[in-house]
């Protein structure tokens, strides 16, 4: 199929799932839907299974409220709409309030300098569909808590564990060429040369290959090329070899541990105790203080020692951080 054809379909599909978001919402409560995730960059992913065009992103659908009765429709909206679509849908609210202040969470009280990778994409790589535009603003690169490159990788690895036993082999190789993008995003964030496209990474990853090379070695490169072109071109499956994934992660974490990458500095107030209260249920087993990044770093730690308490940690973060 033609990008032009690939084009037209993603358009109807979001115009389609707009107008049913739209009759659903009964008190015209919306202020604004929000388009990002694949979509809001424009770079979807699409392949062919058994010679049928199938979407393999998920679409992600950001609803704008200015009062407090979101999460009531939400779960009304959801429920409607999910039943009309096939295709995996994820549906968030975001306060009005939050938008015009460029907060990291919804009930923050003060407005943080430190952004998360979430808010930078936000207003870097996601358009609005339907209503009120609250994208004009813009986020720096440089207002990116650093901690984001740390975040992205451990994040990756856990989705990777907590998923892995559900995977088959086409499955576990997109997952690891992930983990593969996911450094290449990591090495960006500590640049200063973070995008939100994976289109314009790609580019900017070439572009600075030699300061890379110096890093992370002669190898990852082709690695990262070659698992670009499986997930983003829709490219020959790419079957990269775990040991090589381990050395990446000891020269990233190295780099965390030289530069104290050891705590956020965007979390809000309200974020903790959210955090705290799903982590009281499964036993404060990464002690009290600072232990989202001890789940986070538990998390790379036994990627690399191949430790099998890993599985653990991963339900341990699912239920916590996910």
């Amino acid at each position: 199929m033609k990008k032009s054809s690939i084009e037209i379909k993603s358009k109807d599909l979001i115009n389609a799932i707009c107008k049913e978001l739209i009759l659903a919402d009964k008190h015209h409560d919306i202020q604004s839907i929000i388009l990002t995730g694949s979509f809001g960059r424009d770079e979807p992913t699409y392949r062919y299974d058994n010679k049928k065009l199938t979407l393999k992103s998920d679409i992600e659908i950001i609803l704008v409220y200015k009062n407090n009765k979101g999460k009531r429709n939400l779960k009304i909206i959801k429920k409607q709409i999910t039943q009309k679509f096939q295709e995996d849908l994820n549906i968030m609210l975001i306060s009005e309030l939050r938008l015009k202040k460029k907060n990291n969470f919804n009930y923050s009280i003060l407005s943080e300098k430190k952004k998360t990778l979430f808010t930078y994409d936000l207003y870097n790589g996601s358009k609005t569909i339907y209503g009120n535009d609250y994208l004009k603003k813009n986020v720096d690169v440089l207002d990116i808590d650093n901690y984001e490159a740390k975040r992205i990788i451990a994040n990756r690895i856990g989705e990777y564990i907590y998923k892995n036993e559900h995977f088959d082999t086409f499955n576990n190789l997109q997952w690891k060429s992930k983990i593969i993008l996911a450094i290449g995003s990591s090495w960006l964030i500590m640049n200063k040369k973070y995008s939100s496209s994976y289109r314009s990474q790609h580019t900017l990853i070439n572009q600075n290959q030699e300061e890379i090379r110096k890093m992370l070695g002669n190898n990852f490169i082709n690695d990262y090329n070659s698992s670009f072109e499986f997930l983003r071109n829709s490219g020959v499956a790419y079957n990269i070899n775990e040991n090589s994934i381990i050395e990446y992660l000891k020269i990233i974490n190295l780099y965390f541990q030289e530069n104290n990458i050891r705590r956020s500095k965007v979390n809000s107030v309200s974020r903790k105790i959210k955090y705290l209260l799903k982590y009281s249920k499964c036993g404060f087993k990464y002690g009290i203080f600072n232990f989202e990044d001890h789940i986070l770093q538990a998390l790379i730690d036994e990627f690399i020692s191949q430790n099998s308490n890993i599985t653990k940690t991963s339900k341990v973060w699912h239920s916590t951080l996910y």
